[in-house]
């Protein structure tokens, strides 16, 4: 965890145990449920050279993401690195961490970006799905 996204968590913990704080905005509910906020890239070329480690790159993270649902784990991990108490660490929720690729919600994500202006033309995502 870097430290600036572990300071802002510990803060939200702190404010919602000691002040009674509860959300008022959620960035990952609502029509942005589930979307996607991150991914790996790599060259074509990069892929087809490198398929063995990109397979156990991904075998790997499907582990992580699979861990990452478990809240003893993140618990653990939040009263250790980032020094919350007990407490504390309890009311700290994170985002889901899907073991598998959705395409759908993989073009969504390139349909708002084209919509938005963030893309000059469509995107077709399965072409760049590494199979």
């Amino acid at each position: 965890m870097s430290e600036y996204p572990t300071l802002n968590t510990q803060v939200i913990g702190q404010a919602e145990s000691a002040l009674g704080a509860r959300t008022i905005l959620d960035a990952c509910s609502g029509q942005t449920v589930n979307l996607p906020l991150d991914g790996y890239f790599a060259p074509r070329s990069f892929a087809t050279q490198h398929r063995a480690a990109l397979l156990a790159f991904h075998a790997a993270m499907v582990r992580a993401q699979a861990d990452a649902v478990q809240p003893a784990p993140l618990e653990a991990a939040f009263m250790r690195y980032a020094r919350m108490d007990k407490q504390t660490a309890s009311l700290i929720t994170v985002g889901a961490y899907p073991t598998s690729l959705k395409l759908a919600s993989l073009q969504r994500v390139a349909d708002l970006m084209s919509f938005y202006g963030a893309l000059t033309r469509p995107l077709d995502v399965s072409q760049m799905i590494f199979r």
